[in-house]
Parts: structure tokens; C-alpha cells; sequence
């Protein structure tokens, strides 16, 4: 019931179907963006905590940790709420004793999105106990401007502060793509396939990057992969901030677009997103998709089904062997920007509004009628 569409949204999903509205908002982000503008106007407090960082660890954990046999999160090393002086202290406390330990430690808002006011500490002894304390009083007490458009639930996420262990991923580790079933094809159309032979298990964010070598600064951010299900169901992944440079799919397969032929084929805002991660993070990426895809699948499509939710972002953090691999954060109608492909993101939102449709539909909702009900809502194949 808390991911039932008004009877407004369902007339912008019929839309979005038969094709009637502006292509710009026939996309994944057009859906986002008026689902998210309906989140204001329905208020429904029951998804509050998939945008809470310290909540989601602990309701994801109840849902299904104990089937995936393992931690699905990061440990919170220590969480505060703004206005909690003595939870506070504990946090800066734990702060201070990751300088003194050398611990390297993530510090980042229990209310944020974006990446904003998130610092990653990977030398703390370097960054010096003041910098690192400072930042968890910011995080506490943040506000960002980008925050006002998002759903109405992160709105209601109590201010606070949340420390974790940093996810470093190695990548030094060096692994030839041919050694894993990784080949690059040409499809044909001048794009550039990865195929890769099935996969299986385990799981971040922002840094302060002006103590890094901008050119390097990639090697100090763990690699993180955003797992987009659909009532119930993966239908693909991306790299975090590169939506552009491939598309895991659901068996996953590696779909690798090359920038001529991005440029090539005229695709809106390929050149916006800068660096492309260099061979070697493709090679570590392919190493974690063929140990570890079926098990992020299965407990991220458990996850969604258990919570009854219509869809949901996973972010896996991948490539750090003494943590596996872990969820960085779930976000909920923020997965929008994250797919920019063309025919990908249209897909998408033409699966989702049907699958809405269809629900309605057999739930005798006369606001549903006049969606087709003979074709798949999404390639099977």
C-alpha cells in the first residue's frame, strides 16, 4: 500500500506507456522525478527508513541478513543524532581513536544524499584528529541545497552523523579480463560488448580529494555498483557517477560502450562525466561480477520482495577481500540520474509504469485500464 500511485501518477504511468508525454519525461528520470514531486503530497511515513542510513542497516539485516548468511552492511563503528550531546561525543571519540589506531574510517550524514558532506578518511593520522572530528560535527549538523529535491521521506530523516569502517578496494590486484570469460565483441552496431559466463558472492562513497592527486584520485574510492530491481526483480547495474561507461545485466553480462561510439551515435551528455575508470578498475570489476553477481542479485531482489517495495537502488561495494562484498546504501526513487543510456532508460521507465498499470489493473483499479497486458514489461532475454 505505501507504494501505491495516486490516481495521478497512474495517468502519467499510462502516458509514459502509450507514448503521449514529452520523451524527456518518458525516461527513467522523468518517472523518478514525478514520483518523487508525488512523495510530497502523499507523505507516506513508512518508507522513511530506506533513506536513513543508520535504520536501513538494521531493517535490511531483520529482512534478509540472516538468509544471505552474512553482514549485508558496513559495521557502524558509532551513529549520533544532531541534537544527542553524549552520542556525539562517543562518534568524535571514535573518531579520535581512528587517528590514533591509523584506522581508516568513512564519515558521512545518517540523513544524505548525493555524496554531499560524506568524507573518506584513508590516512587519518595525515588528515589529523581536528580535520577528522570537524568533519563529523558537519556531517551531523549538514544541509544541502540538492537535499530539497528528493522525496519527501529524506525530508523526515533525523539529523545525524554516521561512522563505518572505509571500504578500500584493491586495485592493484591485476587480473587479465580473458582469464575471467570477459571478451570484447562487437555487437554489430558499433558498440562493444563484454559477455561474461555466470557469476556468484559479497559488498562507500565521496573523499576529500583535495589531499589527493586529482589524476589518482579513482584508486582512493571504493568501487561501487548500483543494482536497480523492479518489483522484485534485477534488471541491471552501473558503476556509481559513470552512467555512461557500461550496464551490467541481469545474468551479468557486461554491456561497455566505447566514447567514439557514444560520440558516434550523438548520445546526449556521454562527455559530462569526465575520467573513465581506467582498464584495470574494468578488470576488478569483472573479477567481483564473476565471484560475487548471483549472490548481490538474490539479496538484493530478496530484499525488495520481503519489504513489498516497487523498486530499489542497492549500492555494492566491491573489491576489498577483508569486508567482501557489502551494501554501501539503499535509495529509494533516486536511481533516476543513475541510467542515462537512451533506449535503456525509456526501457526502464515504460517496464515500470506497465508493471504499476498491470498491478492496478488486477487490483479492479479503474484508473489502470488501457495498458496492454500481452507483452513482457521487460526483455527476458
Amino acid at each position: 500500500a505505501a507504494c501505491q500511485p495516486s490516481p495521478e501518477l497512474l495517468a502519467f504511468f499510462r502516458g509514459v506507456c502509450q507514448g503521449t508525454i514529452h520523451p524527456r519525461r518518458r525516461t527513467w528520470l522523468g518517472v523518478a522525478a514525478s514520483r518523487i514531486a508525488e512523495t510530497w503530497q502523499t507523505q507516506r511515513s513508512e518508507l522513511i527508513w530506506l533513506d536513513d542510513k543508520v535504520a536501513q542497516v538494521e531493517r535490511a539485516a531483520a529482512s534478509c541478513g540472516r538468509a544471505a548468511g552474512a553482514p549485508l552492511h558496513l559495521p557502524l563503528l558509532a551513529h549520533a543524532s544532531a541534537g544527542n550531546e553524549a552520542a556525539l561525543e562517543r562518534a568524535r571519540a571514535m573518531a579520535r581513536e581512528s587517528v590514533a589506531e591509523d584506522q581508516p574510517i568513512a564519515v558521512k550524514p545518517q540523513h544524505g544524499a548525493n555524496a554531499a558532506f560524506v568524507r573518506l578518511w584513508p590516512s587519518p593520522k595525515v588528515a589529523g584528529e581536528e580535520a577528522i572530528v570537524a568533519s563529523v560535527d558537519a556531517a551531523a549538523a549538514s544541509q544541502d541545497r540538492t537535499w530539497l529535491k528528493e522525496n519527501w521521506q529524506l525530508s523526515q530523516v533525523p539529523r545525524g552523523v554516521v561512522l563505518q569502517p572505509l571500504f578500500r578496494t584493491v586495485w592493484e590486484d591485476r587480473v587479465a579480463a580473458g582469464d575471467l570469460g570477459i571478451d570484447v565483441l562487437d555487437g554489430g552496431d558499433g558498440f562493444a560488448r563484454g559477455a561474461m559466463d555466470g557469476a556468484v558472492a559479497k559488498p562507500g562513497s565521496a573523499g576529500d580529494d583535495k589531499a589527493l592527486d586529482q589524476a589518482d584520485a579513482w584508486r582512493h574510492r571504493p568501487l561501487e555498483l548500483r543494482l536497480l530491481v523492479l518489483f522484485g526483480v534485477t534488471v541491471g547495474a552501473v558503476l556509481t557517477g559513470r552512467p555512461f561507461e557500461l550496464w551490467v545485466t541481469r545474468d551479468g553480462a557486461v554491456q561497455y560502450w566505447r566514447v567514439e561510439d557514444l560520440k558516434a551515435h550523438d548520445v546526449p551528455g556521454y562527455n559530462k562525466h569526465g575520467r573513465r575508470l581506467p582498464a584495470r578498475g574494468i578488470e576488478v570489476l569483472a573479477r567481483e561480477l564473476s565471484l560475487h553477481w548471483r549472490y548481490m542479485r538474490d539479496v538484493s531482489e530478496q530484499l525488495v520482495q520481503e519489504e513489498g517495495l516497487d523498486e530499489l537502488r542497492v549500492d555494492w561495494l566491491l573489491g576489498d577481500p577483508r569486508w567482501g562484498p557489502r551494501i554501501g546504501e539503499l535509495t529509494y526513487m533516486g536511481a533516476g540520474s543513475a541510467v542515462q543510456m537512451p533506449e535503456i532508460t525509456t526501457a526502464l521507465a515504460c517496464a515500470f509504469a506497465e508493471a504499476h498499470l498491470r498491478r492496478s489493473a488486477a487490483l479492479g483499479d479503474a484508473d489502470a485500464d488501457g495498458v496492454s497486458r500481452d507483452a513482457p514489461t521487460w526483455p527476458t532475454s
